[in-house]
């Protein structure tokens, strides 16, 4: 079953086993996801009464449009290299790094691309944080798992991304 809220910003899908809650643009603040999504988790909790949690995770997918004459690194502090031997312009590229943070259980999926439309291209910055071991019984402290998966969201993000990105987003 899929639901979607009144002004479309909100997005839940439930299943028999499953549970993924989605917040499309406009983004607002952390806490109204959280306690939108916590709110949802619980009716669904309710309903399915699940015994374990196999799986938590937190997904932010950042696309960020190059301007002209912008070069993915212009936006990225890691981007593509060209070899100095090859000196070729870079017009696609796609770069799946995988992290793993054992001391917190937790793993970061981190996938870098450009993405082309209609003439225009976009950096996509694609940030999966999960649990690596079962969160335990799902009557347990999600909401503090969900702020630390939040803190590794946001400190991936602010160390892939460029400061001139930044101050231009913060604009």
């Amino acid at each position: 079953m899929r639901a979607v809220s009144n002004d479309g910003q909100f997005i839940a899908q439930f299943t028999r086993n499953g549970f993924v809650f989605s917040r499309l643009k406009p983004y607002e603040d952390w806490e109204r996801f959280e306690a939108e999504a916590l709110r949802l988790w619980n009716a669904f909790a309710e309903v399915a009464q699940p015994t374990e949690i196999d799986r938590l995770g937190v997904r932010f997918i950042n696309v960020m449009e190059l301007e002209p004459g912008e070069t993915p690194g212009d936006i990225l502090s890691l981007p593509p290299q060209v070899p100095d031997s090859l000196p070729l312009q870079v017009s696609e590229f796609m770069h799946q790094t995988q992290f793993d943070i054992p001391q917190y259980g937790y793993q970061l999926n981190v996938i870098q691309t450009v993405q082309r439309s209609d003439g225009k291209a976009s950096v996509i910055l694609d940030l999966d944080v999960s649990t690596t071991i079962a969160p335990a019984a799902p009557d347990g402290n999600l909401s503090t798992r969900l702020r630390e998966m939040q803190w590794i969201k946001n400190k991936a993000f602010f160390s892939l991304v460029s400061q001139s990105a930044i101050a231009r987003f913060q604009e």
